[in-house]
Parts: structure tokens; sequence; C-alpha cells
């Protein structure tokens, strides 16, 4: 079970795992909440067993992310551990199996902002990643390139509103996958909730997006699928459930739960 891909962007086109924090629409759309939570994420499970849990320093930043999940009559247990210096920039991030170490991210910055990060994995490079910002310290583009010498980058699109419209990714220069983010609300995501650990490879975003529409390209014909999202919040407008419906009509519920001040 133990994950192993070369590309970060590669292991994206195969789970089509940009959702939450990267959303987007129309002009009109509302403009994020103005003021930070008062609260941190500590938990999140879903519908099929499956169960995160959070762990915080006295600074109140991330210390470890321990993910359950459930295959089957099997349990695997996922734990992220994350290392900050002295100014609370995250520099890297560890992650074990059942309690077995397995790889790790070093994060550089230049600017206040990442730059750069490499990925190993069992003790080799497995790719080095570059990071491109807009004038408005956007994150514009990731740029990787993998022990084996190929190249991936996921571009991405903003609305006024700071939320992501579109992400574009490419494998050695030829789109294989378009993402387009549309119907956001004027809610916090869950992750905004969380202070340390970085979601580069979702954008830059605050709200939470109505419906997601995927593209994939590689293949005789494009293959489009479409997921709408609803959301019930708290007093403190974060999402407390989140339900996915697919092109199928298939539902997936998500549950959060925050410590608030």
């Amino acid at each position: 079970m133990k994950l192993n891909i070369t590309s970060k962007l590669l292991s994206l086109f195969a789970v089509a795992a940009l959702t939450f924090t990267a959303c987007g629409d129309k002009d009109d759309d509302a403009q994020p909440n103005a003021n930070l939570t008062p609260c941190k994420i500590t938990a999140v499970s879903d519908d099929e067993g499956s169960s995160t849990a959070f762990s915080y320093n006295t600074a109140g930043y991330i210390t470890s992310i321990t993910q359950v999940e459930i295959d089957g009559e099997e349990e695997y247990e996922y734990t992220t551990n994350y290392t900050y210096d002295s100014s609370n920039k995250l520099v890297k991030e560890e992650f074990t199996e059942n309690g077995e170490v397995y790889g790790y991210i070093t994060y550089e910055y230049s600017n206040g902002m990442v730059s750069k990060s490499k990925e190993y994995y069992d003790g080799e490079l497995s790719y080095t990643a570059t990071f491109t910002y807009d004038g408005s310290k956007r994150l514009s583009k990731i740029t990787e390139v993998t022990s084996d010498e190929e190249e991936y980058s996921m571009t991405f699109a903003y609305n006024s509103a700071g939320n992501v419209t579109q992400t574009e990714v490419k494998y050695m220069g030829q789109v294989f996958m378009r993402t387009k983010y549309e119907n956001y609300d004027s809610k916090l995501t869950p992750y905004a909730a969380a202070k340390g650990p970085l979601n580069l490879y979702e954008g830059t975003g605050n709200n939470n997006p109505g419906k997601v529409t995927t593209t994939y390209l590689w293949g005789e014909e494009p293959e489009v699928y479409t997921s709408t999202y609803t959301y019930v919040y708290s007093d403190k407008n974060l999402p407390t459930k989140i339900t996915e419906t697919d092109d199928d009509g298939t539902q997936y519920i998500t549950n959060f739960t925050y410590q608030c001040n």
C-alpha cells in the first residue's frame, strides 16, 4: 500500500486529487472571508471508514497528521511528521507507514516563499520541484523533474477573489489533465484551520468549490468527469460536512472536526 510515485503531479493524475482548497468561478463570485479563523482542524473522517487526526505544538503549528485507511480486512496507518525552522517555516515532511519511515520532502525558501522542494523515497531522490509565483504572490506554476529526467508541470489560473479557476498538468510539454473549479462559496476551506503544512499542489484559495470538472487528455478521446459539492457549516463558517456527488450519482461524505478558541 506504500505510495511510491516518482512525480507528485503524476499521482494527481492517477487519483484526481485536487479538491477542497483549489476553487474558483465567475467574476461575480463572493469574496473570501476577511478574518482568520480562531479554530484549528483536529480530525477528518469519511463514509468509507478512513480517519485522519492532527497534532499541534504549543505555537499552534501542526506537528503530525495520522491517517488510518481501511482496505477490506486490512488497516493501514500513515503518518506525516512536520519539522519547522526557528521562524516557523516548514522545512521537512517525513512519511511513515505503520511506523516505518519510507520517504520525506525538504523545502527551500526565497523571499519568504517556497522556491524548491526535493522528495526522497527509500533514501533516493525521486524528483525536484520548483515553484513560480505571480505579481500577487500567488502560485502560478510548479515544475517537477524526476530522477529519470522526466518533466511534469502544473499551471494555475485565478479569479479576482484569489481562488483557482483552472489547473493544467503537462508531461514533457503535453497537456494530459485540465481541471476547472466553479461555483464556490464565501466560507473558508477546512484547511484554513490548519497552520504549517503546505498544500502547494492545490494552489491558492480560501473558499469551497461547488463544481469540479476534470478532463483527461491522454488517449484517443478526452474523458470528462464532473463532481458537485454541498456543504454543512459550523457557526464559525467552516465546513463540518462535505458531500461529493460524481457523474454516476454516487455520493462521498467527509466530516471535519475543529477545536475553536
